[in-house]
């Protein structure tokens, strides 16, 4: 992920999906979970990069169930993203 207002590129996962545990809306989010910042980032417009596709998109039984999920997508990527290439900086 590139921050173009501040240079700055990040690992992150990103989920790309209906959120089907909350409910059955067609309505489709995007979520990044930055590894390496604790910046507030909303509202800031980024740059995703994609390296590989983890899973498909399922309906958990429970939110317990989810946050596991998304605890191990994020391992999984970390691992990923430790030998994948950073993109270079955008310049101005």
């Amino acid at each position: 992920m590139t921050r173009p207002a501040t240079g700055g590129v990040h690992r992150a996962t990103v989920s790309i999906g209906t959120n089907p545990t909350f409910g059955d809306s067609p309505q489709v989010h995007v979520e990044v979970h930055c590894h390496d910042t604790s910046d507030d980032l909303y509202g800031e417009r980024v740059e995703l990069w994609f390296v590989a596709r983890l899973r498909d998109t399922e309906k958990f039984a429970t939110v317990g169930e989810l946050l596991a999920a998304a605890h191990e997508d994020v391992r999984r990527s970390d691992a990923l993203l430790a030998g994948a290439a950073r993109p270079a900086a955008p310049t101005a």
